[in-house]
């Protein structure tokens, strides 16, 4: 009769059965054949399902079940699972110590990891691709930690933390005597401790994710831009007690390409030194409602960003004028900051450019001349609630895959009719125009349009309008 290997784990965490019997399921398990449906270099479709649920580990042309592509930082299509790892087994020790601190294994499984920490559900062995490695060592290990209750077909964490009855995970300094641990991925999985200025002991360190990993808490070492292979940073989604200064050694991340820090109580600016991580292709830096200062300037030195999101981070001044050299990028939003001043003229030509919103700013004066002039790719162009003012550029016309825009709640407002040239606009899903000093009609080719709100009259310009 085959067993499942979640339940199986399950049962040894619950100290149901002996040690012996387990172990020698867990190294059964692993030495099945390879599944069909995985592709080379994969045994087990469980842990590469869980894998691919992560952008941190999905290539950035792989989209999958409509979840956003990946960042590409740990691409599991550049990865090998490893069967059995010397080098990661060097690990054995620290490693069964910080997962029986956290009480995710208990004294029964010391003999599991001692003979082959590969075969543990929450340990991915890989090997990199040479390219992946970067000059870098190529043999690691994965811990991959869900609290989801949803990933309990793929992964048997969940199934443990529901044990807990809510105690979060110990995060022990055991953590900092791992030499060969690759990624620390943990999504949902509470945790409690402050991050020590020994995480620059783990050196082969490439990606370090914590999403609603709270009580987990205090400031960022600033020892972690010692790190020397980091290539990935995620600290988001209600992490509360993360504080202090975002450490400017950040900047000294010679591999860093993605840094997001979300929801989190960091302070203070965006250190100004932020574009000497040339390799940056993501930044997301938003809802951190204590941080403040002014747009980080040297930012448009690194030109291979792909998403640009500064929300909510307490934003001002002005927008540098060389923005437009960021030409590989797909996202900027800087909404719900204090961010004034014209928009630069550059910014037209950003024309790979998928979404732009700049709502909830100071942002004054006219449209750039030009705005949607071959950028074919715009979605999304959301303006609304700043201090715009002069007349809607007809050159929006000619972004033909737009589908939202919203130009409401200006101050002074827009003013003059509304260019015919919109009516080119044909994947036009929902335009808002309230509150600003248009006149006429709408072009011809929207005249088919009526307003969201039946109680406003069509020459008010004053509700949102969707296609009939």
């Amino acid at each position: 009769m085959m067993i499942h290997l979640s339940v199986v784990f399950f049962a040894l965490c619950s100290s149901l059965v002996a040690s012996s019997p387990l172990q020698r399921i867990l190294q059964a398990a692993n030495e099945t054949d390879p599944s069909p449906d995985v592709p080379p270099g994969w045994r087990d479709p469980k842990r590469l399902r869980l894998l691919q649920l992560s952008l941190v580990f999905r290539p950035a042309d792989v989209v999958t079940d409509a979840v956003e592509r990946g960042d590409n930082i740990l691409p599991y299509t550049e990865m090998e699972e490893l069967v059995s790892c010397d080098s990661c087994q060097e690990d054995a020790a620290a490693l069964f110590e910080w997962t029986h601190d956290a009480e995710l294994a208990p004294n029964e499984t010391r003999s599991i990891f001692e003979d082959n920490l590969c075969v543990v559900p929450f340990i991915t062995c890989v090997r990199l691709s040479e390219a992946l490695a970067d000059g870098g060592p190529r043999k690691g290990y994965l811990i991959v930690l869900t609290g989801f209750p949803g990933d309990r077909e793929i992964s048997v964490v969940p199934w443990i933390l529901q044990q807990r009855v809510g105690r979060p995970i110990v995060f022990s300094d055991a953590f900092y005597r791992l030499r060969h641990v690759m990624c620390l991925w943990s999504y949902q999985a509470p945790m409690q401790a402050t991050l020590s200025d020994e995480l620059s002991k783990v050196t082969f360190l490439r990606a370090l994710f914590l999403l609603g990993a709270g009580p987990l808490a205090g400031p960022l070492p600033s020892t972690i831009g010692e790190l020397p292979y980091l290539k990935g940073l995620y600290i988001q989604q209600q992490m509360y007690a993360i504080n202090g200064p975002i450490p400017p050694s950040i900047t000294s991340l010679p591999h860093l390409e993605a840094l997001t820090l979300t929801s989190t109580s960091f302070s203070g600016p965006i250190p100004e030194d932020i574009g000497n991580l040339r390799r940056l292709r993501v930044l997301e830096i938003w809802d951190n409602k204590k941080m403040n200062g002014t747009f980080p300037a040297s930012v448009t030195s690194c030109r291979n960003l792909t998403r640009l999101k500064l929300d909510g981070t307490g934003l001002s001044g002005l927008l540098p004028d060389d923005l437009g050299a960021l030409s590989r990028l797909d996202e900027l939003t800087l909404a719900n900051n204090e961010l004034s001043g014209e928009l630069p003229r550059s910014l037209v030509q950003l024309r790979r450019l998928q979404v732009l919103l700049l709502t909830n700013n100071r942002f004054s004066g006219p449209l750039p001349d030009g705005l949607g002039t071959k950028m074919g790719n715009l979605r999304q162009l959301d303006v609304s609630f700043n201090r715009f003012s002069g007349p809607v550029p007809a050159s929006l016309g000619n972004a033909a895959n737009l589908t939202f825009l919203s130009l409401e709640r200006q101050w002074p407002g827009f003013s003059g009719p509304m260019p015919p040239e919109l009516g080119q606009l044909s994947k036009l899903q929902q335009l808002t125009l309230a509150y600003n000093q248009l006149s006429g009609m709408l072009p011809d080719t929207l005249s088919g349009w009526r307003p969201h709100s039946p109680k406003l009259s069509p020459s008010s310009y004053s509700p949102t309008w969707r296609p009939t």
